[in-house]
């Protein structure tokens, strides 16, 4: 199925693993409860899809274009995202645990609320405000260096993760879970940039005011 043209088709629930769908144009496409497990969409171009519930896990999206696209809930883990380009994709309580985010193209306007990034390797990322990120699940994540400044990660969970040299400034931490968490070398912020941590737990265990 290389550069299949799948334009404007409904998809839902069928069972694509293992599908070869290299340079494939999926715009305006439905993979909604589809199981695309281990297919290979790398150089893809992907916008205005529906993908919501979805089974991505260990799918290659390599180079792969992905632009106002719905994963709602949808199973990335494992999933490779290397060069890709995410653009105002939707990751509402999607599962990332464990994929390859590493050298993204473009990693802008995205909703993590709620995802999954546990052992998340997002070193040297940049995720600024325009990133949603409420309730995200990051513990034990790499976040070394990452640029994190007036990102909202109010109730998000930080346990274990590694923090050392990041960017928190004007970041919302509130409630957050930083028990444990390497916060080496982390700037949070001075006078009106300072972090607002308020009531969030810190590496010591402790509650801030």
């Amino acid at each position: 199925m290389n550069s299949t043209n799948l334009n404007n088709s409904d998809l839902s629930d069928a069972n694509l693993s293992n599908a070869q769908l290299m340079k494939a144009n999926l715009v305006n496409t439905k993979f909604v409860e589809a199981n695309l497990k281990k297919a290979n969409l790398s150089e893809a171009s992907i916008k205005g899809a529906e993908l919501k519930l979805a089974d991505f896990n260990q799918t290659n999206f390599a180079h792969a274009s992905l632009h106002d696209v719905n994963l709602t809930a949808a199973d990335l883990s494992q999933t490779n995202f290397a060069h890709a380009s995410l653009h105002n994709v939707n990751l509402t309580a999607a599962n990332l645990s464990q994929a390859d985010l590493k050298n993204v193209r473009n990693f802008s306007a995205i909703n993590l609320n709620g995802a999954n990034l546990t052992r998340e390797n997002l070193v040297g990322l940049y995720l600024n405000y325009n990133q949603k990120l409420r309730g995200v699940n990051l513990s034990k994540a790499k976040l070394c260096g990452t640029d994190l400044s007036k990102s909202n990660l109010s109730n998000a969970n930080l346990t274990l993760a590694d923090l050392r040299g990041a960017n928190l400034s004007s970041i919302n931490l509130e409630n957050a879970n930083l028990k444990e968490a390497n916060i080496t070398g982390t700037n949070f912020g001075e006078g009106n940039n300072k972090a607002n941590l308020k009531g969030a737990t810190m590496p010591d265990g402790s509650t801030h005011e």
